[in-house]
């Protein structure tokens, strides 16, 4: 019962924070949707890059919350702060770089993707505008997981709220031209979306000034944190961005199956981002504690709080999973007219739905794996999985059954991958995965 109080205590900022997330989700969908449904594909396809480029800079990010969870455990504050300004110089850095390159190639992307020239033109501008919340989004995510790593999930959530909310209000104005301002479409959403995210980077600006992030003007170990911080981060990095490239080849093939297919997949990937934003709160929750507990080594304790976190984590989704399948004929109506897209979508919510306690299995056990130190394996176990199961099993089915093919290699592969973390945490946890990093 106390174990389950503390997860509690630490998650619940993270669902509402992530919840809230999904809602911004569906809300940009929906207003969207009125430009037609090829504008809801091509932000689909748009979404999928930029996460792609957000797990590249979230690579410094989630090193740090590594090293300051194990750090805040054996009450070393001294490495927080190195270790959050070192964090912020390297992924400033890279993100600037990286989005002056990416500007040159947006056009070329989306044709790669989506081999329509007519989508590719739609999104070109979308994509170009979005991509500058790079450089404000990776010193924020460095502020926000140094939080967290904490144990202060409470603040990232309230200033996530306050961007959020500046997102929403602002999305109808600029799309549709409200109170006298011209109509931009769909560049109308890149720009609430960059004010949003500008926004949030001047709140944790505005508390760094205050003195309630911790920083060190000091590089006296900037080496040694630095390839500390790199070790852990470019393991847990990677595998989002191996996982995302992932996820944009097997959207590639989805893309294949016809533009209905695609914006299906969109509408019914943009509402379980409810359901998955779950799975992501829970993961980070159980990174931080294992990640506390081995700082403090106590090793027996984070091991009860990874399995915590697993029980609670599968009950809910479990329960949110039947409600999406109870749901799932009613929802697609909101955002599409077009009877075929109302039914493919339905059915790939129904699929999603039933999925959802192995999904909890695959985030919970990998954010254990993270904050006890072995970002390594997490990396292994969920690329591998994606690659050995979903893309063959994939490929086959699509050949077979279309898209319903694709979905159902979905759905297999997330119980599969789920039952392997599992037991790779169970038999080996103390012995080869807790690794001390501070």
């Amino acid at each position: 019962m106390y174990a389950s109080r503390i997860v509690f205590t630490l998650t619940w900022p993270l669902i509402v924070e992530y919840l809230a997330e999904s809602i911004l989700s569906i809300t940009d969908l929906f207003f969207i949707s009125g430009l037609g449904y090829r504008y809801i594909a091509v932000v689909g396809v748009c979404s999928n890059i930029l996460w792609f480029l957000t797990m590249i800079i979230l690579i410094f990010s989630l090193g740090t919350q590594i090293i300051v969870s194990q750090a805040f455990g054996a009450r070393r504050l001294d490495i927080i702060s190195y270790t959050v300004t070192y964090s912020c110089v390297l992924s400033l850095s890279f993100s600037i770089i990286t989005v002056f390159v990416l500007q040159y190639l947006t056009k070329s992307l989306l044709l790669i993707i989506t081999g329509n020239e007519l989508l590719s033109n739609i999104g070109k501008d979308y994509l170009a505008i979005r991509i500058f919340e790079l450089i404000f989004l990776s010193l924020s995510l460095i502020f926000s997981y140094t939080l967290k790593g904490m144990g202060n999930t409470r603040t990232p959530m309230i200033i996530a709220l306050v961007s959020i909310s500046i997102n929403i209000i602002l999305d109808p104005i600029l799309i549709y031209g409200l109170f006298g301002l011209p109509r931009l479409g769909i560049v109308g959403a890149a720009l609430a979306s960059l004010s949003s995210i500008i926004i949030m980077f001047l709140i944790y600006i505005y508390m760094l000034l205050r003195n309630e992030i911790p920083i060190s003007r000091s590089f006296d170990k900037f080496k040694e944190l630095a390839k500390k911080i790199l070790n852990l981060g470019l393991p847990s990095g990677l595998e989002r961005v191996l996982i995302s490239l992932s996820y944009i080849i097997y959207i590639s093939l989805i893309a294949r199956c016809g533009v209905e297919a695609l914006t299906a997949h969109q509408i019914g990937l943009s509402v379980e981002s409810f359901m998955f934003m779950l799975c992501v709160a829970f993961s980070i929750a159980s990174s931080v504690l294992v990640g506390q507990r081995v700082g403090s080594d106590d090793i027996v304790s984070a091991r009860l709080m990874a399995m915590e976190c697993a029980k609670l984590s599968v009950k809910f989704m479990t329960i949110t999973g039947i409600l999406l399948v109870a749901i799932s004929p009613l929802i697609p109506k909101i955002f599409t007219s077009n009877e075929y897209v109302i039914y493919l979508t339905m059915t790939y919510l129904i699929l999603a739905g039933l999925s959802e306690p192995g999904l909890a299995l695959i985030f919970t056990f990998a954010g254990a794996c993270r904050g006890a130190g072995s970002p390594i394996l997490s990396m292994i176990l969920n690329v591998a999985g994606f690659w050995i199961y979903r893309i063959p099993i994939t490929v086959i089915l699509i050949e077979i059954m279309n898209v319903l093919g694709a979905w159902i290699a979905m759905f297999i592969d997330v119980y599969l991958r789920g039952l392997t973390f599992y037991i790779v945490f169970s038999r080996y946890f103390e012995s080869r995965i807790v690794r001390k990093r501070v």
